[in-house]
């Protein structure tokens, strides 16, 4: 119930590198896992411990109850967007796509459970020369993951479900 949730949202990130090329993500974060700040460590959101206070280790949690009952219901996902002015093909947007995930898996722990859908896309508009490949999708990561802390910490309270700024 609500007493056991931190509501998900909306969030963006983006870098400029190379002195030309932008990379940038959106992120919709209704993750079933806990987001996590990799910086430090700490879980930001996720399933609340209404009695003890804090959130629960969804990771751990799972490890010591195999039970699929409780596993039920759940419709989460997180869908991402990364995109670059850089020239980029079909084949190089792909990997791109792929690359991102690491930032996915960065922010959400458990990611890309069978309780999930979460997908990134990749887009390229091609405005700008160059760009290392290798670079932008390491950016990539990087700033879907920034994205994901940031669609929590601006999250708000809805329908009884707080938003991690109100706890």
């Amino acid at each position: 119930g609500p007493e056991f949730m931190v509501k998900g949202g909306i969030g963006s990130a983006s870098l400029r590198i190379g002195g030309n090329v932008t990379v940038g993500a959106l992120a919709a974060v209704n993750a079933f896992g806990d987001v996590i700040d990799p910086g430090s460590g700490e879980i930001i959101a996720g399933t609340r411990r209404p009695q003890l206070g804090g959130f629960l280790h969804t990771a751990r949690a799972m490890r010591h109850n195999l039970d699929q009952t409780m596993l039920r219901g759940f419709t989460n996902t997180t869908l991402a967007v990364v995109a670059t002015d850089a020239p980029l093909s079909r084949a190089q947007l792909t990997m791109l796509a792929s690359a991102a995930h690491d930032g996915m898996a960065r922010a959400i722990n458990p990611v890309h459970t069978m309780l999930d859908g979460d997908t990134v896309y990749a887009l390229s508009t091609g405005t700008q020369s160059g760009g290392n490949l290798v670079a932008i999708a390491s950016v990539a990561a990087e700033v879907l993951s920034e994205a994901i802390l940031r669609a929590v910490r601006a999250a708000e309270s809805l329908h009884g479900v707080p938003a991690i700024r109100d706890l």
